[in-house]
């Protein structure tokens, strides 16, 4: 990451805490790396793994989860728990971020995703 977006982050941190995460893979290989800024300063990591390995709980998304307080439900990691999983390319996150613009919070944001794929269901149906 640039020294001007951690900069960036660190300003948005004063706000609030802020997590930095990435995760780069292509057919099972590939890296995950995350970062925590809480009341202007960088609080953890960043740290990085090449295609993590053990606990699934130590790996770097997982770690800063916890960090923020997100909970695991039963088989899913934490990646999946807060909806990490339901993108899988920066296309599509990008779209998530132009729906997010719309919604005043992340339980509004969910409706809109929610209502995206059943309007998206029946043209999958078909096809």
């Amino acid at each position: 990451m640039s020294p001007a977006f951690a900069a960036r982050l660190k300003d948005w941190s004063r706000g609030g805490r802020v997590a930095y995460v990435e995760a780069d893979f292509f057919g099972g290989d590939g890296s995950q790396s995350a970062a925590l800024w809480e009341n202007g300063r960088q609080s953890w990591g960043p740290e990085h793994a090449w295609i993590p390995s053990g606990p699934r709980e130590s790996w770097p998304i997982n770690a800063v989860l916890a960090r923020l307080g997100a909970h695991g439900t039963g088989a899913f990691n934490l990646f999946d728990t807060v909806g990490f999983a339901q993108e899988r390319d920066m296309e599509g996150w990008c779209w998530a971020g132009l729906r997010a613009l719309d919604a005043p919070d992340y339980e509004a944001w969910e409706a809109l995703c929610r209502m995206k794929e059943e309007a998206d269901a029946p043209r999958r149906r078909r096809t």
